[in-house]
């Protein structure tokens, strides 16, 4: 069995990201083992409509945005305090690190990062992707940071373009390895 990897997406099934779906179609149908984990959930008139095809499993994970739930609180606090009880060290290290930068408003982001972890760890994940420079990267570096796990990027001509160079760089120095897409339309 092949190893199974974690793609990182915002939002699943998203309309608009038709050339996402092909390369997830694409990757089940050759073999490999897939989990995909959302950071939002979709609303129906937004899904793509042939996201009923995909095969992988589909984690949509706990935030605190667009409002807040105090169920979904729950989750993330829970996964916060499982990762602080088996690495204090390094819980608080990543803590400080990206709870007192300047890279912006990080608190949703730094909460669905450990309960990413604590995904991961339970399905033996070890490698993630993500396609975008943006918030799916943002939390999959915080992730990293928890874990010491490796991931990808697929970045995109308006990721390329519209992100702040500082910030682009530092994420895909830190990738293991970067794609770069043609656009980020349907394709």
């Amino acid at each position: 069995m092949q190893p199974l990897i974690g793609l990182v997406l915002e939002t699943f099934p998203k309309a608009s990201e038709t050339f996402i779906l092909n390369e997830i179609l694409e990757l089940e149908r050759q073999g490999l083992d897939l989990h995909i984990f959302s950071l939002r959930c979709f609303s129906e008139q937004d899904a793509h409509p042939e996201g009923a095809r995909v095969k992988s499993p589909v984690t949509y994970l706990p935030s605190l945005l667009p409002k807040f739930d105090i169920d979904q609180e729950r989750e993330l606090v829970s996964a916060h305090v499982e990762l602080f009880e088996q690495d204090s060290e390094t819980y608080l290290k990543t803590s400080r690190l990206y709870l007192k930068s300047d890279k912006g408003p990080r608190f949703n982001n730094f909460l669905q990062a450990g309960y990413l972890v604590w995904q991961l760890q339970k399905l033996g994940i070890i490698q993630l992707h993500v396609y975008s420079t943006e918030v799916s990267t943002a939390t999959v570096e915080i992730a990293q940071s928890f874990s010491g796990g490796s991931y990808s990027i697929t970045a995109h001509t308006h990721d390329t373009y519209l992100s702040d160079q500082a910030t682009l760089n530092r994420r895909m120095i830190e990738a293991r390895f970067t794609f770069s897409g043609a656009t980020g339309s349907n394709h």
